[in-house]
Parts: C-alpha cells; structure tokens; sequence
C-alpha cells in the first residue's frame, strides 16, 4: 500500500490533475463530490495546485456554469475544466449488456482511455462521482516514481486480481510505454470483456494496492468484528483487516457503491453516512434542485413508488439487521406510534372537556 514518504518533490511535482466523468443524470452528485474534495484540499492548506478534469455527456451552459460556481472560490489552488467527450464516446464500442447499460453507461470506460484523452500528463487521478472526499490525498499520489511500473495503483477487492475501479492512481506514462489504449481497443473490439471487472483483470498484475482509507462503503461503519470471516460481498480484502479500523476514523473517500442493495444518498438521505453527503450538498448550487427532485414527486407515479419501496427495504428491513431485530424494530415503531396517536386523542379530547367546562 502507498504510504507517506520523505520523497523529496520537485517543483513540478506539486500539481495533481484528476478526472471524473459523468452525464446529466449525475449532474447533482458529481457537483456535490467535487465541492467535497475543494473543501478537503482548502482544509489541509498544502501549496498544490489542482486541475479538475469533468467529462461530460449532456450538460448544458447552466449546468456547466453551476459547476464553475462551485469552484470559483477555491480558484486559487484549483482550476476546473468541463469538457464535452459525447463524440468520444460515440467512438468506443460498447461491451456491456442492457442489464448493465441500464445501470450505468459506456462512461466508466472513459479512466481506460486517459492516456490519450490527457497527453500533457505522467499520471493522474480517477475518481468516481458517487463519493465524498473527506481528506485530500496529495502525498500518496506525489510519491509516485517516475519509473513506475504498475498502471494503476487502487482498493483491492475482494477476489482474485481484483481493484476496485472508484478511485484510481492512474500511471499514465507506464500506460504509453506499454500501448495500454491501443489494448483497450483491442479487447472492446475483440469481445473479449464484457464486463468492467475483465478490464481490470487484464492490467493484473501491474496494479499496486492503496490503502482501505481510500474505499471506505458506509456499510464497513456497521461491522462488529473485522477479524471475522466476512462474506465475500463484503469486498474487503484480507491485507485491510488490520487497517479499517483506523480507515474508518480516517476516511479519504467515502464511495457510496450500489452493493448489498444499498442507495445513493439522493435516493435515500437517511442512509448510512448519507448526512456527509447532504452537508456538502448544501453548499452547492444543486441544493434546491434536488430537494425539488424529492419534494415533486406525483403521489402513485413510479419514482413515489421507488421511494417507498427504498424506505420500507431500508428502515424496516435492511440486510445488516438481524431477524430478531427487524421483529423487535418493527414492534417498536407501531407501538410508539400507536401510543403516541392514543396519547394526542386523550390530550385533545382533555383540551376540549377543559374548553367545555369554561
């Protein structure tokens, strides 16, 4: 795993490009994880310069000028590019099946195709939009060698020669030696994945771990005992076991990953750590838009439904509860609000007998 170092900088060492990708449908989140990570950079007050690379499909002038609201007052360690790569895309076959598509779009494979989108840069970050940065992260990346050899550096997963795709060290010097895009191509075009994990698998074993700190699920914060055998879902591997601990209290990237059927913070603002992701949100100019989203919902229409169907799952009966609890939970509330409706007659109907008398 990267580890701080006394790695001594060069000047020109002291600027960190990262890119995100996204489309109108991510316009809200992507606008809250970006004000996340300016806040954790203000924070830590180090003299790095940064470039924000957005890469979108579908965003309109306002949309686009929203975003650069957002980074207007940090503009003096911060410069954000917004950059339309719909015909970029266009040109890039899609692998995935329509259950995948459905989900997510071709734009995950965009962090595969860096080193050309970005000839300028020896490396860069990645980063997903469906996270909140809660620290910054300059010392790992800036102790990158220039002779490198690993074209990624990421959370490994749970499986074999598996990374975790969310947010990547991406060595795009070593990704040029080694003809990375060209490859690339070469397996869209050979159907040869067809599924994002293939990519990864492929890069094995020239990718290098980082620490757990940097894929932190909010579903790790209900976990008892780490030195348990964990189900395989869980995505944690074996070497993080002794450092989530720790992790937990220190989080760089909080990655709300669609897994365990968990929810976006969006979806559902009363998930696990959803309230880091509605304290940055509120500093944005996205805040009325989503609250709108929420609040104008046609009752019986089939996001109400959606929505319903969300807070039933996860107040009620989510997977981290137990049988036992769910029963014990689900008696408490009806009795509470049984008592408390018993409570409100018996007091309305002394206010009316008091009334009455007088």
């Amino acid at each position: 795993m990267t580890s701080v170092s006394s790695h001594s900088f060069k000047k020109q060492d002291f600027h960190i490009p990262i890119a995100f990708a996204f489309d109108k449908n991510y316009l809200i989140p992507a606008g809250t994880c970006l004000y996340s990570l300016l806040e954790s950079i203000a924070k830590a007050n180090k003299k790095i310069r940064y470039t924000l690379h957005a890469l979108v499909v579908g965003l309109n002038e306002e949309d686009k000028a929203r975003l650069n609201q957002i980074a207007e007052p940090f503009k003096e360690f911060a410069a954000l590019e917004v950059r339309d790569i719909e015909p970029f895309l266009d040109a890039i076959p899609n692998p995935f099946d329509e259950d995948f598509t459905k989900r997510f779009s071709k734009m995950v494979l965009v962090k595969y195709f860096l080193a050309d989108l970005f000839p300028k840069y020896s490396k860069m970050v990645w980063s997903d939009v469906d996270v909140i940065f809660c620290n910054e992260f300059s010392a790992d990346f800036l102790n990158i060698e220039e002779n490198d050899e690993n074209y990624f550096y990421g959370v490994l997963g749970g499986g074999e020669c598996h990374v975790l795709e969310g947010f990547l060290f991406c060595n795009l010097d070593y990704q040029r030696k080694n003809h990375f895009v060209s490859k690339t191509h070469a397996l869209l075009e050979e159907n040869r994945a067809t599924e994002e994990l293939d990519f990864t698998k492929w890069c094995w074993p020239n990718m290098k771990a980082l620490g757990i700190e940097y894929c932190v699920f909010p579903y790790y914060y209900t976990v008892k005992d780490f030195s348990a055998s964990l189900p395989e879902n869980y995505f944690l591997h074996e070497i993080y076991k002794k450092t989530i601990s720790n992790a937990l209290k220190n989080p760089i990237v909080i990655h709300y990953d669609v897994w365990w059927e968990a929810v976006k913070p969006w979806d559902y603002p009363f998930g696990l750590k959803a309230d880091l992701w509605l304290n940055a949100l509120a500093k944005t100019p996205f805040m009325r838009d989503w609250i709108d989203s929420i609040a104008r919902v046609e009752i019986g229409s089939e996001k109400w439904h959606r929505y319903h169907s969300i807070v039933a799952y996860h107040y009620y009966f989510p997977l981290w509860k137990t049988e036992e609890q769910i029963a014990h939970d689900a008696l408490k509330t009806f009795l509470d609000h049984y008592f408390s409706r018993i409570h409100a007659t018996i007091k309305q109907e002394s206010l009316g007998m008091f009334l009455n008398h007088y």
